[in-house]
């Protein structure tokens, strides 16, 4: 299942003097388009397992095979309108890339953003322990 947040500057955390306007941490574990606003927030059994390998990724995350077409094809206001809120419906599964074995390590490919965001993450906390 996908938590979804629809307007991603509810990540956006109160501005600091040192560090100027930060964002939640959970953001780096959210799937996003930079296009759109809507964040979807995997949960479940075992997505808390799933670490990221640039080099040698074992599984992908795609639109759920039970997914109808045509939810992809709504905008955000129309995913989540109260009497019609399609957004619980959008489901996506984690595919292996390679076999794998009882108790082997998964591994996906989070992407470049989620590098970048990390090592952006671990500057600004660097700098906020030299503030300190």
């Amino acid at each position: 299942p996908l938590l979804h947040i629809s307007d991603s500057k509810m990540m956006n955390m109160h501005p600091t003097s040192v560090s100027g306007t930060r964002t939640q941490l959970l953001l780096n574990y959210c799937f996003s388009h930079p296009d759109s606003t809507l964040l979807l927030f995997p949960g479940g059994n075992g997505v808390n397992y799933i670490n990221h390998s640039r080099n040698s990724p074992n599984v992908r995350v795609q639109w759920s095979r039970t997914l109808r077409d045509e939810l992809l094809q709504m905008s955000i206001e129309e995913l989540t309108q109260s009497s019609h809120n399609h957004a619980g419906s959008l489901m996506m599964d984690l595919v292996a890339l390679v076999d794998i074995g009882a108790g082997e390590e998964l591994f996906m490919d989070y992407g470049a953003d989620y590098e970048h965001a990390w090592e952006e993450h671990i500057r600004q906390q660097s700098k906020n322990l030299e503030w300190n």
